[in-house]
């Protein structure tokens, strides 16, 4: 339901919610929320975001309270693919909010698309959160955000009902430096970047490419060269100091060496999941190989 956006203070869903709402009240306050969610995000500083936060969140109790009468949200249709009108806040091509057969999804132009059905593919045999992955034909889709991209695959994924780092602060959520779990999962997203290349999420800084979801941390947008070097993969999986600085500098928090070796334990871990499924026959062939460049270093 359309009100069930409102349950997760990002900016996206705050504009999604403000596109399908046929309340003018509501609507209102939604419009004027996203001011503030914008503006909170550009914040200089602590004290002028948790400024902006403090104005905000009345406006989502308000929200959140008219959001849940009858009859002031558009439906979707439920059939086909119906786009919000509404692009991802963060990102270089970003992501453009969708439903397909009633279903909540996010569609992209993906640069390449066989690169990223790769890795979600071997996301899943390793045992990381990270959204199903499909394609459609951009030629058969209305409206398509590849228009003029020149791209003929679109990308289409379940959306992560939940929030990325980028938003975290209006959550009100941040990294515990001594969450042992939370670093070991962190250390095996980053020891996953390192096996297929991917460089845009700790090393980039792109705090749109993780989010924290009611399953725990949640990879997105993986969409790497599956090209390691063999020298950085030696390098990275051996000397963690580098990684767990990375994650520090990602997250703004500082990591004592408790928290690197947490995050060390769980790059050990993944590399461990990388070699029991390294002769798996229905293996994606980028993926054998990065695996194989992973247990040679």
């Amino acid at each position: 339901m359309s009100k069930a956006l409102l349950d997760v203070p990002s900016v996206d869903r705050i504009a999604i919610a403000a596109g399908r709402a046929i309340d003018p009240a509501l609507a209102g306050v939604l419009r004027e929320l996203r001011v503030v969610w914008n503006r909170a995000l550009w914040a200089n500083g602590a004290a002028e975001l948790e400024s902006h936060r403090s104005r905000g969140l009345p406006l989502l109790a308000r929200a959140r309270e008219r959001g849940a009468a009858a009859g002031v949200w558009a439906s979707p249709c439920g059939i086909g693919l119906e786009w919000d009108d509404v692009r991802s806040f963060s990102g270089s091509i970003g992501v453009h909010y969708a439903t397909q057969d009633g279903r909540p999804v996010v569609v992209k132009a993906a640069r390449e698309p066989a690169d990223e059905l790769a890795a979600a593919d071997l996301a899943r045999r390793l045992g990381l959160s990270a959204p199903a992955l499909w394609t459609l034909d951009a030629a058969e889709v209305a409206g398509s955000p590849a228009d003029g991209s020149g791209r003929e695959v679109l990308l289409v994924a379940d959306r992560v009902e939940g929030f990325d780092i980028r938003n975290a602060p209006l959550a009100g959520w941040r990294l515990d430096p001594s969450d042992t779990a939370a670093l070991e999962a962190l250390g095996e997203i980053a020891a996953f970047d390192v096996a297929i290349g991917n460089h845009d999420r700790f090393r980039s800084g792109n705090t749109g490419n993780l989010m924290i979801a009611a399953e725990g941390l949640v990879a997105i947008d993986n969409e790497g060269s599956f090209s390691p070097e063999p020298a950085e993969v030696w390098r990275r999986f051996r000397e963690p100091d580098s990684t767990a600085r990375e994650i520090g500098a990602y997250f703004g928090v500082d990591l004592d060496a408790a928290a690197t070796r947490a995050i060390a334990t769980g790059m050990g871990r993944l590399a461990s999941k990388l070699e029991a499924i390294a002769g798996a026959p229905d293996l994606d062939e980028r993926a054998a190989r990065a695996i194989r460049t992973v247990l040679r270093a």
